[in-house]
């Protein structure tokens, strides 16, 4: 998988279904190298929903050989698809599914998913993408 396929379903695995074309020219629009901004604030997303972001794109694409999710500033970027791309409707779902993805760990594990160690955590992302791959091929 590569990474813009890691964000496609990313975006699956928190609720924010959108078109694939619509997805690729965002995600094209957008895709030149960044680094996260130091001092950054969210516009659409609470600090705990950023935080949960992050660590679920970091686990996705993870650092190796090249940046991962935080390194390339994936969070910030979430948050200015949300702002500037997302209908209100969509974004309402995104931010939805990352709740619902929050209670899940709750649910699961008993504490939130920023309170999970790295296995748990792990499990848990791996789970809902499992799931939302699986859903994705039903559709196509």
């Amino acid at each position: 998988m590569n990474r813009r396929e890691a964000l496609q379903r990313a975006a699956w695995l928190m609720g924010g279904a959108l078109s694939a074309p619509l997805t690729l020219d965002v995600l094209d629009a957008y895709a030149a190298p960044t680094t996260p901004t130091p001092g950054w604030k969210p516009a659409v997303l609470s600090q705990p929903q950023a935080d949960l972001v992050s660590a679920v794109a970091d686990i996705m694409i993870p650092r190796t050989t090249t940046p991962g999710a935080k390194d390339v500033g994936v969070t910030e970027l979430i948050d200015l698809l949300l702002k500037d791309v997302y209908s209100k409707e969509d974004r309402e779902r995104y931010l939805s599914g990352l709740a619902e993805f929050d209670k899940a760990a709750q649910t699961t594990f008993g504490k939130p998913f920023l309170a999970l160690d790295a296995k748990q955590q792990n499990i848990l992302v791996h789970k809902f993408h499992d799931e939302a791959a699986a859903k994705e091929r039903r559709l196509d």
